[in-house]
């Protein structure tokens, strides 16, 4: 099942979260994207690398930032601002437990407030299943120009 050519994909904006991811991942320290996290703020040292490979043992930046996956890249570059809030869950799979860990699954402009999700589907325009495959968790670069070109229909 394919798009119909009426839809309009934005394009431009899809290639430049792709080059975005693969810029971002080449980086070994002040690294602002992390695919598993909508948007995510944390105050204790691990390296993203590490943590996306589960090599807790490595880790060797500290870290003070926030960091996003693609979906939160996009809804913050639109001007949308990240509903921070401590997760009871957070670092469960690293072992760390102390609090300092922030996620945000929604964000805030204008007095509005919406899934950052369907904030990035929205400037997109991709379909929800679309989105599912492109914003999952466990992608990196390579999987995310992947699945942005069967988006696209294109090479980006």
């Amino acid at each position: 099942m394919g798009r119909n050519k009426e839809d309009d994909i934005d394009i431009p904006l899809l290639r430049k979260v792709v080059e975005w991811a693969e810029t971002e991942e080449k980086l070994t320290k002040d690294r602002e994207w992390f695919q598993g996290a909508w948007v995510r703020e944390e105050t204790f040292p691990i390296a993203a690398t590490a943590y996306q490979s589960g090599d807790v043992a490595s880790q060797t930046t500290p870290w003070c930032k926030t960091t996003m996956c693609i979906a939160g890249k996009i809804a913050l570059d639109a001007g949308w601002k990240p509903m921070m809030s401590r997760d009871p869950r957070d670092r469960e799979d690293t072992g760390v437990m102390d609090g300092s860990a922030f996620y945000a699954d929604f964000a805030t402009k204008d007095g509005a407030s919406r899934e950052i999700r369907s904030i990035a589907v929205e400037e997109l325009d991709i379909t929800l299943r679309e989105a599912f495959k492109l914003f999952e968790g466990g992608n990196d670069a390579a999987d995310i120009r992947t699945f942005a070109e069967e988006i696209a229909g294109e090479r980006l």
